[in-house]
């Protein structure tokens, strides 16, 4: 069965060189760096949060054992 790609990610440090990422469906599964995963997420509402609490929200998503985060994109109607 062939995989499907879904993105590539590009991780950067100061101090190493940039390393690829991948992330594939293959066989019905979810691998990272073709490493099986489980995705575990939550979501969380920026637009409800203060700017300032964001990183501390994340950090406690991530200590409750979450490794993905779902949020809305909230768009402004056109004006014409």
């Amino acid at each position: 069965m062939a995989s499907l790609s879904l993105a590539s990610v590009t991780m950067a440090t100061a101090t190493k060189p940039q390393k690829k990422a991948s992330f594939e469906i293959k066989e019905g599964n979810f691998l990272y760096n073709g490493k099986p995963i489980q995705i575990h997420s939550g979501e969380m509402h920026y637009a409800r949060i203060p700017h300032e609490y964001w990183r501390h929200r994340l950090k406690m998503l991530k200590a409750m054992g979450l490794n993905t985060v779902a949020t809305y994109v909230f768009l402004e109607p056109a004006r014409g």
